[in-house]
C-alpha cells in the first residue's frame, strides 16, 4: 500500500479514536457531577441544557429551603479534539469547572471572596471590582488562599468558613464568591475530583447552618 496511504488512514483512525474516547470521558465525567448534585441536593425540579455537545450544560434547580435555586454550568477540556487540547490545557490554562450560584432563603450581609492565591494570580477567577478589594493571605497546609473583602466583619465570616472547610475540599474547590446582601454563593469547583460530593456536602451544610442577618 502507498505510504502516503498508510500515513493519512493512521492519522485519521488516531483523531477518531481520540474523539470517540474524548467524547466518551466528557459525558462520562458530567453525568457524574450531574448525579452528584442531585444526590447532595435533592431538587425538586430540574433543567439540563446542552451548550454543544460534550462541551458541557447548563442546570437549573429549584430547591428546598434554606435554598431556593441553583443555576450551574458544567464546562469540560476539549478532550476529543486532539490538537486544540493541548493548547487549552498547556497555553490557555483551562480546566474542568463545575460553576454554581446557589440561592438561599437568608444570608448575612455582606460580599466577599475566597480564591487559591496562585489561582487569583493568573486570573483562573474572574472577579468584578478586584480592585477596590483588600486582600488577606491565610495559609492553609502550605497552600496560600486570599480572602478578597471590603470591610473587616467580612474578612473575618470569609476566615471562618475557610477554617471549616476541610484540606480535600479546598483541593476540589476552586472559588467561593459570598454575596450576602443578594442572597447567594458562587462556587467554581473541579466535577471530575474524587471529592467533588464531600465537597459539595461541606459547602451545602456551611451554607445551611450560616446565621442570617
Amino acid at each position: 500500500m502507498n505510504p502516503m496511504l498508510l500515513l493519512f488512514v493512521g492519522i485519521a483512525a488516531l483523531l477518531g479514536l481520540r474523539w470517540y474516547r474524548g467524547n466518551r470521558t466528557n459525558m462520562a465525567l458530567m453525568i457524574n457531577a450531574v448525579d452528584t448534585l442531585e444526590r447532595v441536593f435533592s431538587p425538586r425540579e430540574k433543567t439540563y441544557t446542552n451548550i454543544g455537545g460534550v462541551i458541557g450544560y447548563n442546570l437549573v434547580y429549584d430547591l428546598e429551603t434554606p435554598f431556593r435555586r441553583m443555576e450551574g454550568t458544567i464546562v469540560t477540556l476539549p478532550r476529543q479534539a486532539i490538537l486544540y487540547l493541548p493548547i487549552s490545557r498547556w497555553l490557555l490554562k483551562r480546566e474542568d469547572k463545575l460553576l454554581l450560584t446557589l440561592y438561599c432563603d437568608e444570608l448575612r450581609t455582606g460580599q466577599g471572596h475566597i480564591v487559591e492565591a496562585a489561582r487569583h494570580r493568573r486570573s483562573a477567577v474572574a472577579l468584578e471590582d478586584q480592585d477596590t478589594l483588600q486582600e488577606t493571605p491565610v495559609d492553609r497546609n502550605g497552600r496560600t488562599f486570599l480572602l478578597l473583602w471590603f470591610n473587616p466583619l467580612i474578612r473575618d465570616r470569609l476566615g471562618e468558613m475557610l477554617q471549616q472547610l476541610s484540606l480535600e475540599t479546598l483541593e476540589c474547590l476552586y472559588y467561593i464568591g459570598y454575596y450576602g446582601t443578594d442572597n447567594y454563593v458562587a462556587l467554581t469547583l473541579d466535577p471530575g475530583h474524587p471529592a467533588l460530593e464531600p465537597a459539595l456536602r461541606e459547602v451545602r451544610d456551611l451554607m445551611t447552618s450560616a446565621p442570617a442577618r
